[in-house]
């Protein structure tokens, strides 16, 4: 009898204490995902200012990219602790609307700044998200929680976002000479800058991702020298001018 009274009590306190320990152990994995997917999408950013570049959606090609700069084998980036897979969208509204997105490598920059360039990567520590079809609305309802998404945030289901707009610099040059100027970005070919007309400048406008090298050749193109070089921490605004008998560059 005394026994089955050890036991009775046993029982109870294993009815109360399991909850309790299971859900301790849930909200350490939670706090932990989170923690992982901030680091990870971190570690994206920089590896797409480091290297002018926006890896795909495709899981070998986007945790090769972070896993430059990650302690982190990569199958641990495609993984969470719980064995199941990561996943990273693009709005297919990245760059124009209905243009999909299937990676980016800068080289002579952008004509207009992309249109949604929104990223989201997510986690889900019940199970691997698989099956959805990503086109703009799902992306959308997702990324805003709307109540027609197909995944909503809870203390298992974790949603990284990261907004790229911010990463993407406008350099704005003019040229007031009456010959062809140029300008390029990192290793990239120069682009020629038009020359001045009788009642205006030259333009020239590129939206090029944040770090980019400037670099700024004298005319005529192509065969003018590379004169100065800028980094694009920021937008840029750049002038071809004549600084007495000779044209340079400046940053008015």
């Amino acid at each position: 009898m005394e026994l089955i009274g050890v036991m009775a009590i046993l029982a109870v306190l294993s009815a109360v204490i399991a909850p309790s320990i299971v859900g301790t152990v849930n909200d350490a994995y939670g706090r932990a995902e989170a923690s992982n997917l901030q680091q990870i999408a971190e570690d994206l950013e920089l590896f797409i200012r480091r290297n002018s570049q926006i890896p795909s959606g495709a899981i070998s090609d986007w945790t090769a990219a972070v896993g430059t700069l990650s302690d982190a084998p990569v199958n641990d980036l495609a993984l969470n602790r719980r064995g199941f897979q990561r996943v990273l969208y693009f709005d297919p509204n990245f760059f124009v609307a209905g243009g999909g997105f299937s990676g980016y490598l800068q080289t002579g920059g952008l004509t207009a700044p992309p249109l949604s360039p929104r990223v989201m990567l997510i986690s889900n520590l019940r199970g691997s998200v698989t099956g959805l079809t990503n086109n703009a609305a799902v992306f959308d309802d997702i990324w805003n929680q709307r109540p027609t998404a197909a995944l909503f945030e809870s203390d298992t289901l974790f949603i990284q976002r990261l907004n790229l707009g911010r990463l993407f610099k406008e350099v704005l040059v003019s040229s007031a000479a009456p010959n062809q100027a140029a300008i390029s970005f990192n290793n990239a070919p120069a682009i020629a800058v038009p020359a001045a007309g009788l009642l205006s400048e030259g333009v020239l406008s590129r939206f090029v991702l944040q770090d980019s090298r400037v670099l700024l050749w004298a005319d005529p193109f192509p065969i003018g020298g590379l004169q100065t070089a800028y980094k694009a921490t920021e937008d840029l605004g750049l002038r071809y001018t004549d600084l007495g008998g000779t044209f340079g560059w400046l940053q008015p």
